[in-house]
């Protein structure tokens, strides 16, 4: 493993931690300082031994578990419903992921090298956090997920299908 993988896993860590716990809190009625920081760091550890060690193709099932579990645990919502925010966090995120890469790759960069070069792949992580971070504000978003987490409080059984599709 080399340092600039480290380093690379480090900042990125920040910003996606950022980036996660203010679509969480932004779903949430939670105000509490100590918890939204107890909760960056979690996402903050959880984000950089992802990077250096769990593989992409595990990393979606594993942050939606990770979350909904810190969620449950650190912010007590003892309800089923902590999936949805984990799930549409992780949607905003690989929203924000194919615009940014999209984006990349129109200027000319390559995808591989997106994902194999470590400058590029630093790039490319704080831009979808930040992009993430600004599609969370648009009022049309916030509302579309509003509409979603109201949809699962209407509809009870709707969110075993989402824990099918997610064991699938």
């Amino acid at each position: 493993m080399s340092i600039e993988k480290v380093l690379v896993s480090l900042i990125v860590a920040f910003f996606q931690g950022l980036a996660v716990t203010i679509i969480i809190f932004n779903q949430l009625d939670e105000k509490m300082f100590k918890k939204r920081l107890i909760f960056f760091m979690l996402l903050y550890i959880y984000a950089v031994i992802g990077f250096l060690f769990i593989p992409n193709q595990l990393r979606f099932l594993l942050f939606v578990t990770l979350i909904a579990f810190f969620i449950y645990l650190i912010l007590n919502h003892k309800n089923k419903k902590v999936i949805v925010y984990a799930f549409n966090t992780e949607i905003l995120l690989s929203l924000s992921e194919v615009i940014v890469t999209s984006f990349l790759v129109l200027l000319g960069i390559n995808s591989v090298d997106i994902v194999n070069n470590y400058a590029y792949n630093l790039i490319a992580n704080i831009l979808i956090s930040l992009l993430s971070i600004f599609l969370i504000n648009i009022a049309f978003i916030k509302k579309l997920i509003y509409k979603v987490l109201n949809l699962f409080d209407k509809k009870k059984n709707l969110i075993n299908y989402l824990y099918i599709f997610l064991i699938l």
